[in-house]
């Protein structure tokens, strides 16, 4: 019975194993944008921006011409008298210049708050394709072993039955199925979870034939650490967002001091009384120097601690990439470690020798299975914790494949 048994297991457990072809980074990424272009948090900043955008537009304009009629009714006999005035305000000629600077930095901050919802639109959707990979392909991982257990379970049940194997041999198995189906059960909720995450960001819509599209991990490699750290201040789009506010606080700066000279007013008057005809220029002065106190120096404070913050920002961000970037390269040299490892059968096949030749036992050997079963498990988690860090680093500096406007 029992080399029925170990005959019948070795069939189950020398099943090859077929890998699919990865696809590439840039084949990834279209994946990834097609999902993140159906983003409602992207829709919502791209509108917003078309708003911010909008709004700039009309505020450094002329003032409305305003238009006034008077009309005073006299006594009896004298008749009455009415006027017309048109006139128009306009300020110290400075200020148009000084707020369309900062209309350009404010639309610059309203461009990077979009890329900085593309970018978490895109990062978020990616490592959540490379999680369902994760998890679908640790399901199948486990999935095999629960099966594997259960042959082998019936298997002895069958021989205890028949006073061939001992009890405390099934019993054995019996946890072991335990925990074969509990770690079954925690990647399949991994799974759901990566699914429900990814519909979340496709607005809810389906993602089944995407996934169809990636049956494994995507091949993405590191660039140098200079090349991240030298294009921050290029791409980074919370640090843009950072530095053109501070940008737009600079211009306030110019917007304050051209704010204490005069504005004007311009019009014209035609008024009619007792049968005469008045025509006249009227001039209006505004005297904001009066008021304005210390709105420049307030100005001035509000540009040095922002850039101050954005510099804190940038060094922050390095240091954050520096980081994410060190460990992606032990994860790498780690998951390259494994592979040379388990890239072939061959610890399987010394375990079937050593069973066949009766050196180790059927528990034993199903205790070594085991123990390759969490090798791989683990494998599967350094290669997906390597790609989870190097494409939040490679989406920092590779263009989207749509358009945000």
């Amino acid at each position: 019975m029992k080399h029925k048994v170990i005959s019948i297991y070795l069939l189950l457990i020398c099943s090859p194993v077929v890998n699919a072809e990865r696809i590439s980074q840039s084949s990834f990424l279209s994946i990834v944008d097609n999902i993140a272009i159906n983003n409602k948090e992207v829709t919502a900043a791209i509108a917003q921006d078309a708003s911010v955008n909008a709004s700039l537009s009309i505020n450094n304009r002329l003032p409305a011409p305003e238009l006034s009629f008077g009309h005073l009714w006299g006594q009896r006999g004298i008749g009455n008298k009415w006027n017309v005035e048109v006139s128009q305000s306009f300020d110290w000629p400075g200020m148009y210049s000084a707020r369309r600077e900062a209309n350009r930095y404010q639309s610059l901050a309203s461009e990077a708050s979009v890329a900085k919802s593309i970018y978490d639109a895109r990062c978020n959707t990616a490592q959540a394709l490379i999680s369902a990979i994760y998890y679908d392909k640790l399901t199948q991982l486990y999935s095999s072993n629960l099966s594997r257990v259960d042959s082998l379970l019936d298997l002895y049940n069958r021989g205890y039955k028949m006073g061939e194997i001992s009890i405390l041999d099934v019993n054995k198995l019996k946890i072991d199925r335990i925990a074969a189906n509990r770690a079954l059960a925690s990647a399949k909720e991994g799974y759901t979870e990566s699914i429900a995450l990814l519909r979340e960001l496709n607005n809810n819509e389906g993602v089944d034939d995407i996934l169809s599209l990636l049956p494994d991990f995507p091949d993405i490699n590191l660039l140098g650490l200079n090349t991240y750290v030298a294009e921050i201040s290029r791409y980074n789009a919370e640090l843009n967002y950072k530095q053109h506010q501070a940008g737009v606080t600079k211009a306030n700066v110019k917007l304050a001091q051209q704010s204490k000279y005069p504005g004007f007013s311009l019009g014209y008057s035609h008024e009619y009384e007792m049968g005469e005809n008045f025509n006249g220029l009227t001039v209006g002065i505004t005297l904001p120097f009066l008021t304005s106190g210390k709105s420049v120096t307030a100005a001035r404070l509000e540009q040095l601690a922002l850039e101050a913050e954005a510099d804190a920002l940038q060094t922050a961000i390095a240091s954050r990439i520096t980081g994410l970037y060190n460990r992606a390269l032990i994860l790498y040299d780690e998951q390259t470690q494994y592979s040379k490892v388990l890239s072939d059968d061959d610890s399987v096949r010394l375990l079937n020798l050593a069973l066949r030749q009766g050196h180790i036992t059927l528990i034993d050997y199903m205790l070594q299975v085991n123990f390759f079963t969490e090798a791989k498990a683990t494998y599967l988690e350094v290669q997906h914790d390597y790609l989870q860090a190097a494409i939040a680093l490679n989406l920092q500096i590779l263009p989207t494949g749509f358009s945000a406007q």
